[in-house]
């Protein structure tokens, strides 16, 4: 609100009689400009177009115009309400400058104000919160808020909310800022700045302090809920413990980025408040949440927490209620393991460390998983997750899904995904609901084969890698294949694909496809393919061209498995003779055959088989000779061909000229390339030369005659004797000798002459001819004139490259011929006539896509307007409207379309080009831009005819219909054309009888109309007068052409009366929970019926061609009434009776016996069905869930089924054995029988079995040779398994707690496919044995009774034994594990291990490790740390079988002595060797057998001597060595000293807790430099000294905890260029630091409390350390003003610096950012 309008607004006057009736004066024209009023009263606010639209209609309607040009209009206070209500503030105020008092005293009850950026805001606030009385809601902010305001707001008792924002609080000094109010409920400080905030309020309930600058924050808000603290930067770390933990009703708590807060902190609010359940503690770098237990938590937010890490998801899980996790940018992050059932979301990004996830969570509905390039495995079990993307994890190899729910997989470009993943998503893989999966990209992916019974859509898009692909997937509907240029086999056995292009497939060479509703296949260009079994009854369309490999046998199998293929393509097939073309007799609807290109010589199999035939195609049949087309002309062969290609073959001129003459039923004939064509100038009408009746002239049905390119031609000469009475289109282009044409073709339409460049003479006698191309002829004017003076219908003449014909001639062609509409001419003609100009589109019209809202009321009007004559819209004369005039200069339109004036000149006029219907705008553009003509008055005019409306009405929907109807009266007869309106949509929208009756004559053929939503007192009445008056409707009773009709959530007929649906040619009929008494349905041709969830009593049924039938939950039919209607039906192969509680065996046997060839049965739900006496022998599917009488003896009922495929019997309670032995059997599923003991099945098909909750199994006998996976989890009392699968890969039998014997999965069990077995948890496994030549991962997690470990798998490449925690001894003979750890065995005392490919192996903490034999050729790192008893002569064999080996980790190994390191000589590799923690002497052996050693660790070796070490500073031994550590050793000073002066090559040198570390003074004037590091080299000259010294390469020093350290002094002339970091932390005795270090980057003198004196000369330090020192501040500044890049300064627990002195060393130091002090951090 502008300050100066707020002040007219306070002075206003009291008296307010004169200005009730306000006067709004406007000028009588229309397009003067707004600014000219002299008074502006109720005027809208110009920035929304729906007030400015109100107060046009307000004026319009309730104004009244006087002679003096003034709109006055009488405002009462109810109108005036109304008016204003659609104003906002700001335009409320200019109103209120007519009649206004002081707001706050004419507005007392005001409760809400908002002064946010309005000057003077405190005395404004001060203001409100003084006067007015109600004041509940409160909004300030930029600008300054003094400490009354606080004061004053306690006594403001109704405020409930106070929001103050980017406001400074207080006068700025260092008092406390007190706010107190007994009943506020909502307070946000955002923004603001205050040094100490203290808040009192008892009611609070949410609080929000975001991103303010305050120091301490006091709360004493009891019932605070809502807690938002994020951003506050110089909170400490205890201030915001303590302002938390003060509220123990919290619950919700945001912390991010407060870069103080501890787990400490985090802990302590977990026990203040327990009932926390939103958590957001992101950009929080120093809490790791271990320890943190929040139960109640259900959103945890940890984005960019540094400290995450894997172990700190024990800390989370202590949190079961969690529901959202977001853990983006946790860098440290590795793994994620949680079993949390209640767990929603979960967002994983940026964690580049980031490489297993293993999720079990039964509620997960959504999981975000991106730039995670390190991901390698995923594991997630979820009942509610649905769709799950993990785009380009490039990394991830194993994916592990157990989701109930999951429909929708995309994995693209996950590059590294192998064909395991296949398996996943089989239906024993764990995604039984699986529909959609994306493998787009997956470049390692070799064969993908599934076996899903659920899958819809598969998409391998870019899978280059691909060879072999086996799909069995009855339900899959769509696969794309583009990219899989490598696949040579694919099986599709069986599919529901009803369409498949395998073009992009050229390697392809075996073929197998058993599709039942596919109707077209493409095998374009698979040139290799040589064997193709293809079963698709359904099959109309097949394309096998360029097939060339393609053999003879192949087509009778094809035609017999495929009756009702309509188009055969075989183009090039030059494998297939006359045996395959007589198999074609099968194809009793065959209409159209391609044999172009091919070999064929013989035609005669095709005359005999293909009778039917419409369309046949023999281009360039070089083999085919005149006598083989005799049977057509001569016998009458094929007599329903229609079309006829025989170009570019041999045939004579006899045999054209007899097929032209005697086919007189032929409509297309193609003929181009003819080299044997001669003129067409025989007597057509005599009959002379075809030797029959001239009366057969007559019948010459020829319709399309093309001739291209037949060089031979030099005259055609059609007259009207000839009658070719149906020839629309005659093709003679590039005959390049043709010269005359004489054409008496009273149909003829188009006539192509182009590149006839020898045409002289052109008669033409077609009175219908509109299209004539004559491109590149050399006729001159006069003839082309005389040529087209008869043609009374032409519109197209195309004369491009005429050089005869010049640019002047074209006016005198529009006046010959009158109907000519567009002329294409050279590119000079566009310029010279002018007939396109470059015009762009008036944005006004391209304004079609608003709201729907307005979708009703148009329809209204457009059905209203029944008279031409009616409507505001008429005018006295509508020629003028014939011509859309759009606006539009010649430069808007030349820099807006982009062209010039020299390309716009390219053709004579553009056509209506094609245009996407989704872009109306740039359709009409186009369109402009192609027909319209300019005037002098510098605007575009458009001659629209009716069919040009049409076509640019063919791109609007309804809704832009009804608004172009609104235009003109022509407009309104073109868009009321009957083809826009075949569907009738009216959809959720209210429409009248009357108005409906009005479409339905107007618009008689339309063919759907949806009344979905209409309210239901109208809409049975509209139903049924769609049903009576559109002949044509395809989805309602009494219409004939009536295919299908969908019932649902309605009430049929009135009361008890019986309801009639009878129709003699309906297909389908769903009625779905829908309410009636009785239904009678008489439907002939009725094949698929559904009364789904319907309250009826009666179901009558008369439909004998019934193939599908769901009664499902109809729990009022009664038994009889269900087996009356089944009954009659005898062809049923469906049936659903799922809930129907009243059926009984008895109706199951009659069912049976009617029917015979019923399929599927579902009788899920019925509890008096035991399917005891029933026989179905062609049964496929049987699902028999919760009946509760089936029991073991119903097993014998059901073996009487052999063909059955899936059989469901889940919630059988009284079920106790199943015995089958069906040989076509592939699903079984046993869940929730808790009777269930034992299982033998034997079925040759079996490929998915799922047992799961059965407690009381014992026995499982398995048979079968597809089965694949078998999952068995958790069968506590499972005790025998006998398994007889060949091609069993995968078993799982997690929790099995009484399975003992494992001899199964050997190579002679059973099972020799096992490639992975899973055994988590088996308790009473004691040994474990394999000899298994396929396995490639096992996992004993949990089983620890086991003691002893046996394999000899030479495949087996994972193995995982955590919680095998008494495992003794382990033989590993011959296996392929990579990477093996073992450190979870501590009671492992024998290993044996022979593996060829393992490059790591961990032994750490085997403190009873005594025997060990490592036969790993590959092996590069090996650790056996704390392996106190392995023995001296243990590493000669390590070292001897690993020669490989790089790192060797020996920390406390006792028992290894110098026998032992001398064996290290084998390993020439060697670079990192670690002894610390042992009992080494002598280090000799070490120098003498590693020489590469770059890193060799010593820490705590006490018995180290220090001769031990000469050979390193005397002798130059290990010259490679970067790092050393010798920390806690008891080494003296002058060995030290020489190893930092002799070994100039170490970078890293680790001295901590040295107690013989003296000072380390490298500046004494009185002592030279080499003096001090000793006299070695005393011989050498100085100059060599000095080279020696600024050759150090020391980067990394470390001297943390050495007590006799007093001082410490670098200077320049000690050249230590290279070194960056130095930690001399816990040095207590350190009094004196002087360092002059040009690349030092970091310092450290933490807890060195003696320090006194500080000199540092080091540009770029960054890091300073000073925790804990006794320093005061002069002593700092001092250090710190040389250091011009420092930038982080710790001074924490100092205590003589105060905080006040903050601001004096950024002054000092510029560089600085960060300042940790005791209490702030700046």
């Amino acid at each position: 609100m502008e300050e100066g309008e707020l002040k007219r607004v306070s002075d206003a006057e009291d008296d307010d009689t004169y200005h009730k009736r306000p006067k709004l004066e406007c000028p009588a024209s229309a397009s003067s400009d707004s600014s000219s009023m002299e008074e502006r009263t109720v005027a809208s606010s110009p920035r929304t177009h729906t007030t400015d639209m109100f107060c046009h209609n307000f004026i319009l309607n309730h104004g009244r115009k006087d002679d003096d040009s003034q709109l006055h209009f009488d405002l009462t206070d109810d109108v005036l309400h109304v008016v204003f209500s659609f104003l906002k503030h700001v335009d409320l105020c200019r109103s209120a400058m007519v009649c206004l008092e002081n707001m706050c005293h004419r507005y007392p009850n005001a409760t809400r104000v908002n002064v946010y950026g309005v000057p003077a805001v405190n005395a404004l606030a001060m203001k409100a919160a003084t006067t007015l009385r109600n004041l509940e809601t409160l909004t300030i902010g930029n600008g300054h808020i003094s400490e009354n305001f606080f004061q004053i707001l306690g006594e403001c008792n109704s405020l409930r909310s106070v929001t103050i924002s980017d406001a400074v609080l207080g006068s700025g000094g260092p008092q406390e800022i007190h706010l107190s109010h007994d009943r506020l409920h909502k307070l946000k400080i955002r923004q603001c700045s205050a040094l100490r905030l203290s808040i009192r309020c008892p009611q609070l309930r949410s609080l929000s302090l975001k991103r303010s600058n305050m120091v301490l924050a006091m709360l004493h808000c009891p019932l605070l809920q809502h807690l938002d603290i994020a951003s506050c930067h110089k909170l400490q770390d205890a201030d915001i413990r303590s302002a938390v933990t003060s509220c123990p009703q919290l619950e919700s708590l945001d912390v991010s980025n407060s870069s103080r807060l501890s787990n400490e902190t985090l802990r302590e609010i977990a026990q203040a408040c327990a009932a926390l359940h939103i958590l957001n503690a992101s950009y929080c770098s120093n809490i790791s949440f271990e320890s943190v237990h929040l139960p109640m938590l259900t959103v945890l937010k940890l984005r960019s927490c540094e400290r995450i890490t894997s172990a700190s998801m024990t800390g989370i899980a202590n949190s079961p209620a969690l529901e959202v996790l977001e853990l983006d940018n946790c860098n440290m992050l590795t793994s994620l393991v949680l079993h949390l059932s209640c767990l929603q979301s979960l967002i994983l990004l940026n964690c580049r460390k980031f490489v297993e996830l293993n999720l079990q969570s039964t509620m997960l509905s959504s999981i975000t998983i991106a730039n995670c390039l390190a991901l390698r495995r995923v594991t997630i079990t979820s009942n509610a997750l649905r769709r799950l993307g993990l785009k380009k994890q490039e990394n991830l190899t194993t994916l592990v899904l157990n989701s109930q729910s999951l429909q929708e997989v995309d994995l693209s470009d996950c590059k590294s995904l192998s064909n395991t993943v296949c398996e996943s998503f089989s239906d024993v893989g764990g995604c039984p609901l699986l529909k959609s999966l994306i493998l787009d990209n997956c470049e390692s992916l070799t064969e993908v084969r599934f076996c899903n019974s659920s899958l819809s859509s598969l998409s391998l898009v870019g899978c280059r890698a691909v060879t072999s692909l086996a799909l069995k997937c009855p339900r899959i509907e769509e696969i794309c294949l583009d990219g899989c240029y490598n696949l040579e086999t694919a099986f599709f056995k069986p599919v529901a694909l009803r369409s498949l292009n395998l073009e992009i497939c050229p390697k392809l060479s075996v073929l197998n496809i058993e599709a039942p509703y596919m109707v077209s296949l493409d095998l374009k260009c698979c040139g290799g393919l040589s064997e193709a079994s293809i079963i698709c009854p359904l099959l109309t369309s097949l394309d096998a061209s360029f097939c060339g490999q393609l053999r003879d046998d192949c087509l009778p199998a094809i035609t017999a498995s495929c009756p009702l293929i309509e188009s055969l393509v075989l183009m090039s097939c030059s494998s297939i003779a006359s045996d395959g073309f007589s198999s074609l007799k099968g194809l009793q609807n065959l209409s159209v055959l391609d044999l172009s290109y091919t070999c064929l010589m013989n035609l005669e199999p095709i005359f005999k088989s293909c009778i039917q035939l419409k369309v046949l195609k023999l281009q360039a049949c070089k083999d085919l000779t005149d006598s083989s087309l005799e049977p057509l002309y001569k016998e009458g062969a094929l007599p329903a061909l229609e079309e006829l290609d025989l170009s570019y073959g041999t045939l004579c001129q006899t045999t054209i000229d007899d097929l032209l003459a005697c086919c007189t039923h032929l409509t297309h004939l193609s003929l181009n390339g003819c080299v044997n064509m001669h003129d067409l100038e025989h007597d057509w009408g005599s009959g002379e030369s075809n030797q029959e009746p001239a009366e057969t002239s007559t019948n010459r049905l020829l319709q399309n005659l093309s001739c291209v390119g037949c060089p031979n031609i030099r005259k055609v000469l059609i007259p009207p004797a000839a009658r070719f009475n149906h020839l629309s289109s005659l093709n003679l282009s590039l005959c390049v000798n043709l010269k005359e044409v004489d054409l008496a073709c009273s149909n003829l339409v188009l006539l192509n002459l182009s590149n006839c460049c020898s045409l002289e003479v052109l008669k033409l006698g077609c009175p219908r001819l509109s299209t004539l191309f004559l491109q590149s002829c050399k006729m001159d004017e006069a003839e082309v004139e005389a040529a087209i003076s008869g043609c009374g219908s032409l519109e197209t003449l195309d004369l491009r490259l005429c050089s005869k014909i010049s640019s002047v001639s074209m006016v005198r062609l529009q006046t010959v011929c009158p109907s000519l509409k567009r002329v294409f001419s050279s590119p000079n003609l566009l310029q010279d006539q002018g007939f396109a100009s470059n015009a762009i589109f008036n944005p006004t019209l391209a304004r079609m896509e608003e709201g729907e809202e307005a979708a009703g009321a148009e329809l209204k009007r457009l059905w209203s307007s029944n008279n031409a004559e009616d409507g505001t819209m008429e005018e006295e004369d509508d020629s003028d409207h014939k011509r859309a005039k759009v606006h539009s200069s010649l430069a808007e339109c030349r820099s807006a379309s982009g062209i010039s004036s020299d390309a716009s000149g390219s053709s004579m006029e553009r056509t209506v080009a094609s245009s996407s219907r989704t872009d109306t705008a740039m359709f009409c553009q186009n369109f402009i831009l192609n027909h319209g003509r300019k005037d002098d008055d510098s605007q575009v005019y458009i001659d629209l005819t009716a069919d040009l409306l049409h076509v640019v009405f063919s791109f609007l929907n309804s809704i832009d219909l009804c608004r172009s109807a609104m235009v003109c009266r022509q407009w309104r007869v073109a868009s009321a054309h009957e083809d826009f309106w075949k569907v009738f949509n009216f959809q959720n929208m209210r429409i009248s009888i009357k108005q409906f009756e009005i479409m339905c004559h107007r618009y008689p053929n339309a063919t759907k109309v949806n009344l979905y939503g209409v309210p239901s007192y109208v809409s049975n009445s509209l139903a049924m007068r769609a049903a009576t008056t559109l002949r044509n409707l395809e989805v309602l009773r009494e219409c004939n052409r009536l295919r299908s009709v969908t019932i649902s959530e309605a009430l049929l007929g009135t009361g008890p009366l019986e309801t009639y649906l009878i129709h003699d040619r309906l297909r389908e009929l769903k009625i779905i929970k829908c309410c009636v008494m009785r239904l009678d349905i008489r439907c002939q041709q009725l094949r698929s019926l559904s009364l789904k969830g319907s309250n009826m009593a009666v179901a009558m049924l008369h439909c004998p061609l019934l193939q599908h039938l769901d009664i499902a939950s109809c729990s009022k039919l009664l038994d009889v009434v269900i087996r009356s209607a089944v009954t009659s039906c005898p062809l049923l192969e469906s049936l659903d009776v799922s809930k129907c509680s009243h059926i009984s065996n008895g109706t199951l046997g009659e069912i049976a016996q009617a029917c015979a060839g019923l399929r599927r049965l579902n009788a899920s739900n019925c509890p008096s069905i035991s399917f005891e006496l029933v026989h179905l022998p062609m049964l496929t599917v049987l699902k028999l869930r919760s009946c509760i009488s089936i029991t073991s003896a119903s097993m014998t009922w059901i073996a009487n089924s052999p063909a059955l495929e899936v059989l469901e019997l889940d919630n059988c309670n009284m079920l106790t054995s199943v015995a089958l032995h069906l040989s076509f059997l592939r699903r079984l599923r046993l869940v929730n029988c808790p009777k269930f003991t034992e299982l033998n099945l034997q079925s040759t098909m079996l490929s998915s079995i799922t047992i799961s909750k059965c407690p009381a199994l014992q026995r499982v006998t398995i048979t079968s040779n597809a089965l694949r996976r078998l999952a068995i989890k958790k069968q506590k009392n499972l005790t025998t398994l006998v398994l007889q699968c060949p091609s069993l890969q995968e078993v799982n039998l997690t929790g099995c707690k009484s399975l003992s014997n494992t001899a199964v999965f050997s190579d002679d069990g059973g099972c020799p496919m096992l490639k992975s077995l899973i055994l988590d948890n088996c308790e009473s496994l004691t040994e474990v044995r394999f000899c298994n030549s396929t396995l490639s991962s096992l996992s004993l997690v949990g089983c620890r009774a086991v003691t002893s470990l046996a394999l000899n798998c030479p495949r087996l490449e994972g193995i995982c034994l955590d919680g095998c925690d008494h495992l003794k001894t382990v033989f590993f003979k011959s296996v392929a594990v990579r990477s093996l750890n073992l450190g979870i065995c501590p009671k492992l005392s024998v290993l044996s291990i022979e593996a060829p490919y393992m490059v790591s192996l961990d032994l750490k903490c085997f403190g009873g490790l005594s025997e060990a034999s490592i036969i790993c050729p590959l092996l590069t790192s090996l650790d056996a740390s704390f392996c106190g008893k392995l023995r001296d002569d243990s590493l000669p064999a390590i070292t001897a079988s690993c020669p490989l080996i790089e790192s060797l980790l020996l920390v406390s190994c006792s028992s290894i002595g110098s026998d032992g390191f001398s064996s290290l000589k084998g390993l020439q590799n060697l670079i990192v060797l670690d002894l610390s923690y042992t009992w080494v002497m002598n280090l000799e052996p070490i120098f003498k057998s590693c020489i590469e050693l770059k890193v060799l660790k010593l820490q705590a070796c006490k018995d180290l001597t220090d001769s031990s070490l000469e050979p390193l500073y005397k002798e130059g031994a290990l010259p490679a060595l970067e790092e050393l550590d010798l920390s806690y050793g008891t080494l003296c000073r002058t060995v030290i000293a020489d190893l930092l002066a002799c070994c100039t090559h170490l970078t890293h040198l680790n001295l901590n807790g040295c107690e013989n570390m003296h000072d380390l003074d490298w500046g004494s004037t009185s002592v030279e430099l080499s003096d001090y590091f000793g006299v070695y080299n005393s011989s050498e000259n100085t100059q060599e000294e000095s080279a020696e010294t600024s050759n150090w390469l020391l980067q990394n020093l470390n001297c943390v905890g050495c007590p006799n350290i007093r001082k410490v002094l670098i200077p320049a002339a000690a050249r230590f260029d290279h070194l960056s970091s130095l930690n001399l932390s816990l040095c207590v005795n350190l009094k004196e630091v002087d360092l002059a270090c040009s690349n030092l980057v970091l310092l450290n003198l933490s807890n060195c409390c003696s320090l006194e004196v500080l000199k540092l000369g080091c540009p770029r330090l960054s890091t300073l350390f000073l925790q804990s020192c006794k320093m005061d501040e002069a002593g700092v500044e001092a250090a710190i003003s040389g250091c011009c890049s420092l930038q982080i300064l710790d001074l924490r627990l100092c205590p003589k610096i105060s905080p006040v002195s903050m601001a004096r060393f950024q002054t000092v130091c510029p560089s600085l950012k960060r300042v940790c002090s005791r209490v702030l951090i700046f």
